[in-house]
């Protein structure tokens, strides 16, 4: 269930959020406190239909969003947003204990990704974020050192796969660049005339010499590595 709230009394200067997460009871929370951290709450969604569509329509300053919410839109998100100029300041709030969030927090080169917390942190800090990001600095979670450990972890296995890079063909290499610029297996299929079954099966490879799963993980390590790739690529094309 999505639903807009209406306009409140307010100063032209209060920023305007738009909540998506699942969890319908923790956005109502956080919308409550809107009068004690001044803000206003445009819209709260607990789903991903349509969800690009819905913040351009409305154009938020601020969004808080849930890492399972934009699992389907992959961690272009942002940038996704700017390509549309919107410039509203992303809250990223995961949800599991994913580095890969973490990851791309900490090597974004996009300025409006703005604070960053975790399952597991206590309703102060949720607060504390909020207002962090709202004066405009930038917030990551305080109690991110179990994260840390995972994120080490997580470097540590990105070392790897870059290495697992140089094992693909110049093909792989292809669609593996194209999955990272989030395109569809149809137009995959298209762009290199190839069959979309052959794609697929050029996926599979991918996934196996990668030693990926999860059908969302091919996904996320593509935008990851997205640099690494292309930099491999090209190498192979020359020599």
């Amino acid at each position: 269930m999505n639903y807009f709230l209406p306009k409140q009394i307010c100063s032209n200067t209060t920023p305007t959020l738009l909540i998506a997460i699942p969890d319908l009871l923790k956005a109502e929370m956080i919308s409550e406190w809107q009068f004690s951290c001044n803000f206003r709450t445009v819209a709260i969604l607990n789903n991903d239909l349509n969800i690009i569509s819905k913040i351009e329509q409305l154009r938020p300053e601020f969004i808080f969003i849930d890492s399972e919410l934009s699992d389907s839109i992959n961690l272009d998100f942002p940038e996704k947003l700017k390509k549309l100029n919107i410039t509203a300041k992303i809250i990223i709030y995961a949800s599991k204990k994913s580095p890969e969030y973490l990851t791309y927090f900490l090597h974004s080169t996009n300025e409006n990704v703005k604070g960053f917390i975790h399952r597991g942190c206590g309703v102060s800090e949720l607060e504390r974020c909020l207002i962090e990001v709202f004066a405009g600095r930038t917030y990551l979670s305080t109690s991110i050192n179990h994260y840390l450990n995972s994120f080490e972890n997580e470097t540590n296995e990105n070392q790897k796969m870059k290495n697992q890079l140089k094992s693909l063909t110049i093909r792989e290499l292809e669609i593996f660049y194209h999955i990272s610029s989030g395109k569809t297996e149809k137009f995959v299929a298209e762009e290199l005339n190839l069959g979309i079954n052959t794609v697929k099966t050029y996926k599979k490879r991918i996934t196996e010499k990668m030693d990926l799963q999860g059908k969302h993980k091919i996904g996320h390590i593509a935008l990851l590595l997205r640099k690494e790739i292309e930099n491999t690529l090209s190498l192979k094309i020359k020599y």
